[in-house]
């Protein structure tokens, strides 16, 4: 359920070092309770650039960073020890600001499948299956499935068939099933 998650954490936010007006778009991620990234590493550098961005930072070159860094010396330290700029620099290259929705539903279901997991759901047994589909798609199963579930096991309301099959067939050929027929009461329907 984790497996890659550094990676997507880290394409997403090296997404938003690209091109800092994304920030906006995600705004609200990790505050108020939010725990959408999770690794140390992709809190750090989110926290960082949303930072810079809300001190009016619109580009993350190698001077800005180190002038937003200057009066912060912990932080600027930890920053070198992930490898500094370099490390930005190489990050943001490999990646397409076209592709930061799909990093992000990747972190987005991450977390949803961990959420079923804690919760008790058996999400293992089906990871392969969920690994092919979008955070959207895994939710949609799963509404799927517990409402198919609910209907089957309800005991008070009867399941209507809505199959057309010969037995209709027949029962409408007879007039049993035919329903009303407009024709011939449309005077009384106007």
């Amino acid at each position: 359920m984790t497996e890659g998650r550094e990676s997507a954490e880290a394409s997403f936010i090296f997404c938003l070092y690209k091109q800092p007006e994304l920030f906006d778009d995600f705004k609200n991620l990790n505050e108020n309770n939010d725990e959408t990234l999770k690794t140390d590493d992709g809190i750090f550098y989110f926290s960082l650039g949303k930072q810079m961005y809300l001190h009016g930072y619109k580009s993350f070159d190698h001077v800005s960073i180190y002038t937003f860094l200057e009066s912060k010396p912990n932080v600027k330290k930890h920053f070198e020890e992930l490898g500094g700029y370099t490390s930005i620099d190489e990050l943001r290259s490999l990646v397409s600001i076209d592709n930061v929705d799909a990093y992000y539903d990747k972190i987005v279901k991450m977390n949803f499948l961990m959420s079923l997991y804690d919760k008790g759901f058996n999400v293992l047994k089906n990871i392969s299956k969920f690994k092919e589909m979008t955070s959207q798609q895994v939710y949609d199963w799963y509404d799927y499935m517990l409402n198919n579930i609910g209907i089957k096991s309800s005991q008070d309301m009867q399941i209507e068939s809505l199959e057309i099959d010969d037995t209709f067939l027949e029962e409408c050929d007879k007039g049993e099933a035919m329903g009303i027929i407009v024709f011939s009461y449309r005077q009384i329907l106007n």
